[in-house]
């Protein structure tokens, strides 16, 4: 099998922000966090939405190494932006999780996506702005 990583995230506290600022300001939160990642990601990664805050992004012929660059990159990023909502600067930080196939407990793209998926869900018990894998 080729090389294959993946990163999974989702905006820490999200409801939060629709509770407190309301569904278009948590709309427009994830409209221009999309915006973000897409400037730095590669053309040939895939960027896909899960349901709600979750995102995933495919990265083909990635290793390790550059795998956590980007992660890394995608979790700086968004963690120093401010979001503009009605003039308010809102913040908001990820949690991501990432393997990568090149792992020998990782032998197929179901897996890949199982171990990205448990990941996650480790960040999710933390504070937020959190990174597992």
């Amino acid at each position: 099998m080729q090389s294959l990583s993946c990163i999974k995230f989702d905006i820490y506290d999200f409801e939060k922000i629709n509770d407190i600022h309301g569904n278009r300001a948590g709309d427009f939160i994830l409209i221009e966090l999309v915006s973000l990642i897409k400037k730095i990601i590669m053309e040939s990664d895939i960027f896909t939405s899960c349901g709600g805050e979750e995102f995933l992004i495919l990265l083909p012929h990635n290793e390790l190494e550059s795998l956590v660059k980007i992660r890394e990159r995608i979790r700086t990023l968004v963690e120093s932006h401010n979001f503009y909502w009605k003039r308010l600067p809102l913040k908001i930080t990820l949690n991501l999780g990432a393997p990568l196939t090149g792992s020998t407990r990782i032998n197929s793209r179901a897996a890949l996506l199982e171990v990205a998926d448990s990941n996650l869900l480790k960040t999710k018990k933390q504070w937020g702005d959190c990174v597992s894998g």
